[in-house]
């Protein structure tokens, strides 16, 4: 598997669509964050230690299959592990579908360990900062969603602008659905904290 540009990008919004928005509120002030946050940046940890190297790689794997095995509440931490190694929508059409982790991982054999702990350690920091600008931006507009349509829109195509340029190809449509799936997760988000306000 080549991680290109765009796969890494597209890799990683599908990583972040898994995971679970938190609105908060104190004060007159909300603002939203990714439930679990700490778990999701400690994923990084083998290879801020180790570097890019066979014995993260092996740590990494070690640490997130030991917590697929254990875990049984489909918590937002394992939906994303399950993402990573496993692509559960193309289960009618692949016998063997695969995650990005996965896919990296296949590539053993003519990868070494150090481009495949590269790769996977950029596909986790690229998801890290995705997931704290999508917030950010929530944040700040946490009253006016259409602005929120527009930051994001504006945010997604500056990532793949150098992409397109190159290739001579946009990809509106993917764009489009991509930022109403971002924004369904705050607006899942405002009902969940709106319905838990209610109760109080």
């Amino acid at each position: 598997m080549h991680l290109d540009n765009e796969s890494l990008v597209k890799n990683s919004y599908d990583l972040i669509k898994t995971l679970q928005i938190e609105r908060n509120k104190k004060g007159d002030r909300i603002t939203y964050s990714i439930k679990s946050r700490g778990k999701l940046r400690n994923l990084s940890a083998p290879f801020m230690e180790l570097g890019n190297t066979d014995d993260a790689l092996n740590r990494f794997r070690e640490y997130t299959h030991k917590s697929l095995e254990h875990g049984s509440a489909k918590t937002t931490f394992e939906k994303l592990l399950e993402r990573m190694y496993h692509e559960p929508e193309k289960d009618a059409d692949d016998a063997t579908p695969q995650g990005v982790i996965t896919k990296i991982d296949s590539t053993s054999r003519r990868v070494s360990p150090e481009v495949r702990a590269s790769m996977i350690r950029y596909i986790l920091g690229y998801t890290n900062w995705g997931a704290e600008s999508i917030c950010a931006i929530f944040s700040a507009y946490p009253k006016d969603d259409n602005v929120v349509r527009i930051r994001l829109t504006s945010m997604i195509n500056a990532e793949f602008a150098v992409i397109w340029e190159k290739t001579g190809l946009s990809d509106e449509m993917y764009t489009q659905k991509l930022v109403e799936e971002l924004l369904t997760m705050k607006q899942k988000a405002d009902g969940a904290a709106n319905k838990e306000k209610n109760h109080v």
